[in-house]
């Protein structure tokens, strides 16, 4: 008896660090913040460059997003070990294979230096006629893939007619339709009176997702211009109506004597997001049964 009850104890002990193991790694990704860093400045239609830093779990798990002229670039980290995701590892396989390559062609010059210059001979008229087999190869296949690609925009040409491009403008158009009409279609549920409250609800939760998750820091500087001040006028106007600009250390310059569109300035943003308030919004958006019968006006 006293063996079984130490096995039972064994296993009851396992059994509950095995739960706490789950019930900390889940309170970990609900309430452990996920904190972010982001900085940007350059020109719109010309340069731009934007660094993004994500970091959760006293850096456990760190990414990093570099964008500039060059394309993007990130890199990941867990426990400080970088994930390389497959691109230095085919870098480092081409390396070696040049390697070899150049370490082939090496010892076959060698060789080619120690033999007599009669053999040399001998097998620089092989070389030469091997040569011009492979050329006479060669423009037979070019002029193979030349009349295969002939072939093929004949082909090509022949598949666009009129009516098939009708048929797929028809088809587009009607797409468009489909679209448009459910859109109205849930316009007119959302405006009805029997949805007001489930459309309170929704922007309810839409403020309280935007309070917790818009940037705790921001600052910045934006100078915008269009080769018409009215345009320019409207779109300050467009801008000004934002209340992300007067919560922030971000200026808003409009030019007016700008003889083309551009955009430039600089922006830096810091924060974090916690997975709990989403959670915690959906779980009221379940519960609330106005929502439950909007979203099944839509689908319906």
């Amino acid at each position: 008896m006293e063996i079984i009850l130490l096995i039972l104890k064994i296993i009851g002990i396992c059994l509950l660090v095995l739960l706490g193991i789950c019930v900390f790694l889940i309170g970990s990704v609900i309430f452990i913040p996920v904190r972010y860093r982001m900085k940007g400045n350059g020109q719109v239609p010309n340069e731009l460059e934007a660094d993004a830093v994500f970091s959760w779990f006293l850096h456990i798990i760190h990414a990093r997003i570099h964008y500039n002229t060059n394309g993007l670039q990130f890199n990941i980290r867990i426990f400080g070990i970088p994930l390389h995701l497959g691109k230095e590892k085919k870098s480092k396989k081409k390396i070696r294979k040049k390697r070899k390559k150049k370490t082939k062609e090496s010892e076959v010059q060698k060789t080619v230096e120690e033999n007599n210059d009669a053999e040399q001979e001998n097998k620089i008229q092989e070389i030469s006629e091997e040569n011009s087999t492979v050329e006479q190869e060669n423009s037979i296949v070019v002029k193979e893939d030349a009349l295969k690609q002939t072939e093929k925009k004949d082909a090509w040409w022949r598949k666009l007619s009129f009516s098939k491009i009708k048929e797929r403008c028809k088809n587009v158009l009607e797409k468009l339709k489909n679209i448009k009409e459910q859109l109205t279609n849930i316009k007119s549920i959302i405006s009805a009176e029997t949805n007001r409250n489930a459309v309170s609800a929704l922007f309810q939760e839409l403020k309280y997702l935007l309070k917790h998750y818009t940037p705790r820091k921001a600052s910045g500087e934006l100078l915008f211009g269009t080769e018409d001040p009215a345009n320019t006028g409207e779109l300050l106007g467009v801008i000004s109506m934002m209340p992300f600009w007067y919560r922030y250390q971000i200026s808003v310059i409009p030019d007016f004597t700008a003889e083309a569109f551009y955009a430039k300035g600089n922006i830096y943003l810091k924060g974090y997001m916690r997975s709990v308030h989403m959670l915690s919004s959906g779980i009221r958006l379940i519960k609330n049964k106005d929502i439950r019968k909007l979203f099944n006006q839509i689908r319906g």
